[in-house]
């Protein structure tokens, strides 16, 4: 017997829990609201962090088992590290296992227990969001002649095949990434030398680098370029040398961020490199990803600490001292300072400042292009509700580290709740987690090297937002987007142009001196 009215041939929706899970998922934000909406029901703090804790491990586990996401797909990124810098510290002291920093311990609890809440509202629309997203995203048959990049699933070519089509486009976006790589490592090593490497190398890490020293374009090429071009280098290699070649350049860049300071800056990288990898070569093992991730935490309060030693105190005493005192709990606890902006945008909104009502988004859009949408020096920024969200909580909360160009960050949930309050919340994460559940279906259809790279590009600075704002994420998403772009366009197009300037020999004929 034949089954009537079955569509042969038309892809189905991806396995998973669904209707159980949605309205699960539904019915433990409504409680959420409800708990926030009424002061005297909400829990100690404690206890919202392990429920919070909880809910994301379930969610977690949910989708790599029951929904078969990658470990190191986009969507699984950005959960694992909104929960990290958000329930990282929280969660740790919640169990009696790391002691809570100065802040945490005078904060109101009402307040924390509040903030801890609201992490748990936006995993619980993030997922919603993210369901809806794997659910309508189909897969579609590939089309002829499209520049794909090697998918995980197809077999690989073999080395007699003739370099054309589409892998000739991917040795493009590596040539080129590479290109874009020696320009901005020239911008540094011009940076440094107007400066002199003798009060470079003086100066400290971080912000009293940027104020003493004009170092503006060491800064853009450093945090921006030499990432976003590593990463079209990536996308753009062929197996082999342009594959070592590609992970030397990634390993560089991610040392020199580390060495700077920019500790999210080289996580965010590595997690847009791991999208490229998953992408064209297949999901790297388990055994791999796991060992790597408790090194990094490892790393990172390693780097914290020698960050704060003079320059002279640093030798390898200092260096195996600093190592032996480090463990990945303090690690969670160091990012898990992110709620400490949660907690004072809840305080602070709407009873001191009003809300934004997109204002920090708008205000995001106009720094695209360098310098558009700036009042005179005079009047810019005079007003502290109008500077941007990382500026305006360290003002607000600690403005002697602002005096000294210090800063709090910021953080991905504090931002629309700046902006709407816990309406803006929900709405962000389900329209979030939404997009990032269509990429994720778009990049297992065998994606162009194009689209590829430029969701890398944009992804790099959107895992960033964990822990800052939105000014921290449209320039450089855009402005990577234009690198790509211009790589293929310029740097293609020259390519083409000489291959077609060289006609095609006959067969038996002999070229002339």
């Amino acid at each position: 017997m034949t089954r009537v009215g079955r569509r042969r041939g038309r892809p189905r929706a991806a396995a998973g829990p669904g209707g159980p899970l949605v309205v699960s998922l539904v019915a433990t934000g409504i409680g959420i609201v409800a708990l926030l909406a009424s002061p005297a029901a909400v829990p100690t703090p404690g206890a919202a962090a392990l429920a919070a804790s909880a809910l994301v491990a379930v969610l977690f586990a949910c989708n790599v088992h029951a929904m078969r996401r990658a470990l190191v797909a986009p969507s699984m990124l950005f959960l694992a590290a909104l929960a990290v810098f958000h329930l990282g510290m929280a969660a740790p002291v919640a169990l009696g296992i790391a002691e809570p920093a100065l802040w945490l311990a005078s904060a109101d609890p009402d307040l924390v227990a509040r903030a801890i809440l609201c992490v748990a509202l936006a995993v619980v629309a993030y997922e919603l969001g993210c369901l809806a997203g794997w659910r309508t995203s189909r897969a579609r048959p590939h089309r002829p002649g499209h520049d794909a990049a090697p998918a995980a699933t197809r077999a690989p070519a073999t080395r007699a095949a003739p370099r054309s089509g589409p892998m000739r486009r991917g040795n493009v976006y590596h040539s080129g990434g590479l290109l874009v790589a020696a320009a901005g490592a020239a911008a540094i090593v011009a940076n440094v030398a107007s400066i002199g490497a003798g009060r470079f190398l003086s100066a400290s890490y971080g912000y009293a680098l940027y104020a003493a020293t004009d170092s503006r374009v060491l800064l853009t090429a450093l945090y921006w370029l030499l990432p976003t071009s590593s990463l079209v280098t990536l996308v753009g290699a062929h197996p082999g040398r342009e594959a070592f070649r590609a992970l030397g350049l990634l390993a560089l860049v991610t040392m020199l961020l580390l060495w700077a300071g920019d500790r999210g800056g080289a996580v965010s990288l590595l997690s847009a490199a791991l999208v490229v990898w998953t992408a064209t070569r297949g999901p790297l093992p388990r055994k791999l990803v796991v060992p790597g991730a408790l090194g990094l935490l490892l790393l990172m309060p390693v780097i914290a600490t020698l960050r704060q030693l003079p320059r002279n105190g640093l030798d390898l005493e200092a260096i195996a001292a600093a190592a032996a005192e480090t463990s990945p709990v303090s690690a969670l606890t160091e990012m898990g300072g992110s709620l400490r902006t949660l907690v004072e945008t809840i305080r602070l909104v709407p009873a001191t400042t009003p809300y934004r009502v997109g204002g920090s988004y708008l205000d995001a859009a106009l720094r695209i292009v360098p310098n558009v949408g700036l009042d005179k020096a005079s009047h810019e920024w005079t007003d502290p509700a109008s500077l941007p969200p990382n500026h305006w909580i360290t003002y607000m909360v600690a403005p002697w580290a602002y005096a000294s160009f210090g800063g709090l960050g910021f953080s991905a949930i504090a931002e629309p709740y700046l902006n709407f309050g816990l309406a803006g919340v929900v709405v962000y994460f389900f329209a979030l987690g939404a997009a990032l559940g269509c990429l994720d279906g778009a990049l297992t259809r065998a994606p162009s090297r194009r689209f590829l790279a430029i969701t890398a590009v944009v992804f790099m600075p959107l895992l960033v937002t964990v822990r800052n704002d939105f000014h921290n994420f449209l320039r450089p998403a855009a402005w990577g987007a234009g690198i790509v772009l211009l790589v293929e366009h310029v740097h293609g197009d020259r390519r083409a142009r000489a291959r077609r300037a060289r006609p095609p020999m006959a067969i038996g004929a002999t070229e002339a001196a």
